[in-house]
């Protein structure tokens, strides 16, 4: 199902990036919906960030949420925003001092958990700019994105679906195919879709992915070779659909379309071509994601269990085009960034680095040996002493691999940017030991903030089983980091 870029796109000029362009208000700082209860709605919204629990003091993380003092001052601009609207309205007025007041006044709504009072009033703004410039106009964009945080809150997926795809589209109308501008539409829709899925498989209360759930009860059940066609993966009339999630296909074919574009005009940046290929191996591994999570998470359907889904979905053939995938697009960025004069040695570094925490997470180590090595000695040929590369690839916390893909449990997953502020509900303090090939064992709980954590504690533990961290690199060798003693802080 994977797509894989375009040979013809190795021959594509590149240029120099360009600056992204600026959000229309700017940085608006949102606040969650803060939780009581553990339950799995919640759960569903579950956000890890471990640190070493040697250093948990001094990690600027606390567990205190939002205080009166900050209602207080929402309250107050709320007031402020409707007493500068009001006569704005009553003069029919669609200047852009209203719309930006509306919008202004449905942030402030947000931070106060009155999310229909937000979008309410985005909505207002959005039509304000239906009058001035037409149904199709841009100007209205940052309106329709802000609806989502309050579409999120409200747990309404399908109203953030229709708005993802109506940006899209008024995009799709003003840009040419191969522009920044579309490359931009379709990374967002795809990345909107990513959460979406992780959201709606993922969740602490789903036992089942939701093609597993979706197979339905076919008389006979029984599939033809028995075993051995679960092993060699030769399952007949499965079709795509059956095994892969409709966001996951969406997601392929956004990026099908744009490959296909920039392929046609022979011009593309290289930042783009290579954020696309690792785009597409991050899409491979959710394949790989998948089969752990069935494995890792049993639980028995009459209607999947011997099923041809059941087996496709859990076939080596399908894991083996799953790595494929991946390392064929990782291979693709190292093969551009070796063919750029002048390039930087610590990116094409960071390119074999991320080929070789592909295969050691695929559980292919001498390949990943020497991935990690050829990483070494891009740094080396540039000339940085063995020492000064140690200390780089060193990190307090052994991260998990692939650095690039979208975890389980991570703002990430969620849709939030990697530095969003989280109003966390407590920790879990643990140890377990990392191998020279990146596997986690030994788990062991030693106190939480809760009495009742377990719920948090068992999620944990599942999540290890199937984690790959990245081992100590030392000369471009794999060595254990031995015991690890973390916090995991949680927020939902």
């Amino acid at each position: 199902m994977i797509s894989i870029l375009n040979r013809r796109s190795a021959k594509l000029k590149t240029t120099a990036s360009t600056s992204a362009s600026l959000s229309l208000f700017g940085a608006i700082i949102l606040f969650s919906n803060i939780c009581a209860a553990q339950d799995d709605a919640q759960l569903s919204n579950l956000v890890f960030v471990p640190v070493l629990r040697s250093s948990a003091a001094d990690s600027n993380i606390s567990l205190s949420g939002r205080g009166s003092s900050d209602d207080r001052a929402l309250l107050n601009s709320v007031n402020e925003y409707l007493t500068a609207i009001e006569p704005l309205r009553q003069a029919n007025s669609s200047e852009p001092e209203l719309i930006e007041q509306l919008a202004y006044l449905g942030v402030a709504y947000q931070g106060l958990d009155r999310h229909a009072e937000a979008i309410e009033a985005f909505e207002e703004a959005i039509a304000l700019t239906v009058v001035n410039g037409g149904p199709d106009n841009l100007q209205q964009i940052p309106l329709q994105e802000q609806k989502i945080p309050s579409y999120l809150a409200l747990d309404d997926i399908r109203s953030v679906d229709d708005t993802e795809e109506f940006i899209y589209s008024l995009k799709q109308r003003h840009y040419n195919p191969a522009s920044r501008e579309m490359y931009v539409a379709a990374i967002n829709l795809a990345d909107w879709n990513t959460t979406a899925y992780f959201r709606e498989n993922y969740g602490a209360g789903n036992q089942a992915l939701r093609r597993q759930r979706a197979v339905i009860n076919r008389a006979p059940r029984a599939i033809g070779g028995g075993a051995n066609a679960i092993f060699n993966g030769d399952i007949k009339n499965v079709f795509d659909q059956d095994i892969n999630d409709a966001r996951l296909r969406k997601i392929d074919r956004l990026y099908k379309d744009y490959q296909d574009a920039i392929s046609d005009t022979g011009n593309a940046e290289l930042e783009i071509l290579v954020d696309i290929a690792k785009r597409i191996a991050r899409l491979a591994f959710v394949t790989k994601q998948e089969m752990d999570f069935e494995r890792d998470n049993y639980t028995f359907d009459p209607n999947y269990e011997g099923s041809r889904e059941q087996a496709t979905r859990n076939s080596p053939r399908r894991m083996d085009e799953s790595y494929e995938s991946g390392a064929e697009a990782l291979k693709y960025i190292i093969n551009i960034l070796s063919s750029v004069e002048g390039l930087r040695p610590e990116a094409l570094a960071a390119a074999h680095l991320d080929l070789g925490d592909w295969h050691l997470s695929y559980g292919k180590a001498q390949a990943a040996k020497l991935a990690y090595r050829d990483a070494y000695q891009a740094l080396v040929n540039a000339g940085f002493s063995t020492e000064n590369i140690d200390r780089a690839l060193a990190t307090d916390m052994p991260p998990r691999i692939p650095v690039f893909a979208t975890h389980l449990h991570t703002r990430t997953s969620r849709g939030m940017n990697a530095n969003a502020e989280l109003d966390f509900e407590g920790y879990v303090d643990l140890s377990y030991t990392i191998d020279d090939l990146g596997n986690a064992a030994k788990v062991q709980f030693i106190e939480s903030s809760s009495e009742n954590s377990s719920r948090i504690e068992r999620l944990i533990e599942v999540q290890l089983r199937s984690t790959k961290f990245r081992p100590v690199l030392t000369a471009g060798e794999l060595n254990s980091p031995g015991t690890i003693e973390a916090r995991y802080y949680y927020a939902y």
